[in-house]
């Protein structure tokens, strides 16, 4: 589904590609907005200041407790956000749990997992390559991330992807 199909000139790597091509949107704009703020906080070093609650239980508990939460004040995206990780809280799912059951709802096949997931962790290289350093060779910075730092980026991306795609 989600392979090497051209579409109106333009590679399809990813459901959004799909989606900007058919509707003009970018649906990567209201991720990115919420996702690099996230980020931005989780990997501080100390130097802001305060300091991202919970964020010792690692990417995907952090952000499922702070977006986990239905409000009325949210756009309609962030509240199908909040309902997808309420789903995975009641299924107890980890962060590859989440990640099995969103490839699956959002139909990529097995023979595109591969492609599929280079292409979405390759949408913000630097904060992917900044988590992967973090959890992966930053000994000496004040607060590494922990193993599994980078699954658990790409569990919350999925999430955000698919919430977005609204």
């Amino acid at each position: 589904m989600v392979g090497e199909v051209t579409t109106d000139e333009i590679q399809v790597h990813r459901h959004r590609d799909i989606f900007y091509a058919t509707h003009n949107f970018d649906c990567d704009s209201r991720v990115h907005e919420l996702l690099i703020r996230f980020l931005g906080s989780i990997t501080d070093q100390g130097f802001a200041q305060w300091g991202m609650p919970g964020r010792e239980d690692g990417i995907f508990k952090t952000f499922s407790r702070l977006y986990g939460f239905q409000s009325p004040w949210v756009e309609p995206w962030q509240r199908e956000l909040a309902k997808l990780i309420q789903e995975d809280s009641q299924a107890d799912r980890n962060a590859m749990e989440s990640i099995l059951n969103l490839l699956q709802h959002l139909g990529v096949e097995e023979a595109e997992i591969e492609e599929f997931i280079g292409s979405t962790l390759l949408v913000l290289p630097g904060w992917t390559g900044m988590i992967w350093q973090l959890e992966s060779n930053a000994e000496w910075t004040p607060q590494p991330a922990p193993n599994g730092s980078l699954l658990e980026l790409l569990a919350v991306r999925l999430l955000l992807d698919r919430a977005s795609l609204l």
